[in-house]
């Protein structure tokens, strides 16, 4: 996998940029702050990379799906880092961009309307300001995160670690099967930590 350097800074994290189709665990707008650099893995981590640390026998060049929060947590940590927050995650995604995209989306994207049913290659569509691809479509990303509406509104500003309680982990970006309209840098969906999914995957952060 390589990884790519995001620089430490602020966003506005949340339904920004006159966003219209935003769920209330997405507001309102707040000032998010980086206190350091950090390193994502530019694509979701891929079978190839999966079968490497952990010899499953799956090998190719799409996103690791079916995997439990447990399953993808246990991979960044023998890969010697760990899942992101999701203010890292939405961070790296935005690439200093408000609103719901960070480009076309037919140009960004895999997603329901032009993936015909099926997860696609990782980066085999545009990159996003600071180089991440597949940042949004081809498979929701597990994150480091408890689900909490409460503390999305409410948590720290600097450097957030995401809540203590509850149980559910937090997914983001949308998948092969999202609609178009449901497609966003800001939405977030959350499932028990041991759903297994065709639709689910991650990316790894480094320190």
């Amino acid at each position: 996998m390589t990884y790519l350097r995001i620089p430490a800074g602020a966003f506005q994290m949340g339904c920004s940029g006159g966003e219209t189709r935003c769920k209330p665990d997405t507001r309102p707008v707040r000032e998010v702050r980086f206190s350091g650099d950090f390193f994502i893995s530019r694509t979701e981590v891929t079978l190839d990379a999966y079968d490497r640390v952990l010899k499953t026998g799956l090998v190719g060049p799409q996103p690791a799906t079916n995997v439990s929060w447990s399953d993808a947590k246990q991979y960044c940590e023998l890969a010697g880092g760990r899942l992101p927050t999701e203010a890292e995650w939405e961070y790296a995604a935005r690439a200093g961009v408000e609103g719901r995209l960070y480009g076309s989306i037919g140009e960004i994207a895999w997603f329901k309307e032009n993936s015909g049913g099926s997860i696609k290659p990782v980066a085999s569509k545009e990159a996003n300001a600071l180089g991440l691809h597949d940042a949004l479509g081809n498979a929701w990303e597990w994150t480091a995160d408890i689900y909490s509406a409460p503390y999305y509104r409410n948590g720290p500003a600097l450097d957030p670690p995401g809540p203590e309680r509850g149980s559910e982990r937090v997914v983001r970006g949308g998948s092969f099967s999202t609609p178009d309209a449901y497609v966003s840098l800001s939405a977030r969906f959350a499932f028990p930590p041991s759903t297994r999914d065709a639709t689910i995957g991650f990316r790894c952060v480094m320190p």
